[in-house]
């Protein structure tokens, strides 16, 4: 009777049957090296048309070579219900690659409203993914790479080590801004250089199982190195972080769950890429994750964006205040240097008129003058240092630098005093002169 030999998924290299007929051996040929034509199955797997023959030992052998990884399903079935299993499998792949793509279009779509970089790049990751997924099914091979296989072979390559790249980035991204330890730093730029790496290494054609086996490392290791980071990520809201926590949990149950077909442990029912059995919850929990951050961002930047105002509007407020200080400054200087400019003037028509005394009417009353006239200097003083204050205030003062004897400075101050009696002054004989601003 007629049965069907399924072989997947479409990444295998070279697959070769070997089957005994008529007392001879024959091969047949399949793989993702040779032209979609060859792929019999309707879902662009490889299937083989093989008669088994009833009372005799029927034989079949399988050669398998391939760089891109040790996952390999085969199943023998009639061939309508191969035809039932392949409606059910695209149904199942229509409605997984449907969510992720509904879920990209919305990080799209916040994106483009918000700017958010985490979004920006959980969105090129679920591109991403959903090019992955085409790729590992065939259909980019079937819609695209008919004739030109070993396109196909390098776009699958290079989408998962995009994939692995966006994935840590991704993570990078959730713990940016809230300090990361630097351990976990080193250890995402070092992943993102090894994988730098082994996209140069396909460019040449390379790829060994070396660097599959990294990527697996990588792959499993990834939630795990996200939930040993959280607890240093103390500017992290709790709930936040229980939640960031429960999707590295989730994303790692299931990584974890569908590595072991390809470890050989379980035999797996549905034929697909490592890590797109649990696509949806994964993504889904990735959305969570990527919409609490956003959340959690927003009421930062709300609770900032407070902090701003109140900040504006006091420095508003004190602008006014200066501005109102300034103008009363302006108008009492105005109102006071005129009149003491007439008392100094006055004092000056007084001291001529003391000739006219004798010596000891003059003596007093020049010492009164004095008095006078020192305590107009004064109050010009004070008035011009609420002036030069103002200026500051207003950032339209300029020190006026000059040389100045520091002997001569000091000597002035002390003359300048009410009592300069009071203070004896004693100065080493030499002179020191610096550059300043004698009234500052």
């Amino acid at each position: 009777e007629q049965v069907i030999l399924r072989i997947g998924p479409h990444y295998i290299g070279d697959i070769q049957l070997f089957e005994h007929q008529d007392g001879a051996w024959t091969s047949r040929s399949a793989g993702d090296r040779y032209p979609a034509s060859q792929h019999s199955c309707a879902d662009i797997l490889y299937c083989f048309p093989v008669t088994i023959k009833a009372n005799v030992d029927n034989y079949f052998y399988l050669r398998i070579d391939t760089t891109n990884g040790f996952f390999l399903i085969t199943r023998a079935m009639y061939p309508e219900a191969l035809s039932a299993f392949i409606v059910d499998q695209q149904r199942v792949f229509g409605a997984e690659s449907g969510v992720i793509l509904a879920i990209a279009l919305w990080a799209l779509f916040v994106f483009v409203r918000t700017r958010n970089r985490l979004v920006g790049v959980f969105f090129v990751s679920e591109v991403v993914t959903l090019l992955f997924n085409l790729s590992s099914s065939g259909l980019l091979a079937a819609m695209y790479f008919q004739q030109h296989v070993w396109l196909d072979n390098l776009t699958f390559n290079t989408l998962y080590v995009f994939r692995l790249m966006l994935s840590v980035l991704l993570t990078q991204e959730l713990l940016r801004n809230y300090g990361a330890p630097k351990w976990y730093d080193h250890y995402v730029k070092g992943a993102i250089a090894i994988l730098f790496v082994e996209l140069f290494a396909l460019k040449l054609g390379y790829l060994t199982i070396t660097a599959l086996n990294f990527n697996f490392l990588l792959l499993t290791l990834m939630p795990l190195m996200l939930l040993l980071a959280l607890p240093w990520c103390r500017q992290m809201p709790t709930s936040h972080r229980l939640l960031i926590g429960a999707g590295a949990l989730i994303m790692g149950g299931l990584l974890w769950v569908e590595i072991l077909p390809v470890l050989g442990w379980i035999r797996p029912e549905i034929v697909a890429a490592p890590g797109n059995w649990g696509g949806l919850v994964v993504a889904f929990a990735l959305s969570l994750m990527v919409n609490s951050d956003i959340s959690h961002r927003r009421v930062i930047y709300d609770r900032d964006m407070q902090a701003l105002q109140f900040l504006r509007a006091r420095n508003l407020m004190e602008s006014e205040q200066i501005k109102d200080r300034s103008m009363l400054i302006d108008m009492l200087t105005h109102e006071l240097k005129n009149p003491l400019a007439t008392m100094h003037m006055a004092a000056g028509s007084l001291r001529r008129s003391l000739s006219k005394l004798t010596f000891a009417q003059s003596n007093e009353s020049g010492e009164r003058i004095d008095s006078m006239v020192q305590a107009i200097n004064n109050m010009n003083t004070v008035i011009e240092r609420c002036v030069q204050v103002d200026q500051l205030d207003q950032k339209g003062f300029s020190p006026k630098f000059d040389d100045v004897e520091i002997n001569e400075l000091v000597g002035t101050l002390i003359t300048a005093q009410s009592e300069p009696n009071r203070i004896d002054l004693f100065i080493q004989p030499f002179s020191l002169i610096f550059r300043t601003d004698p009234n500052l």
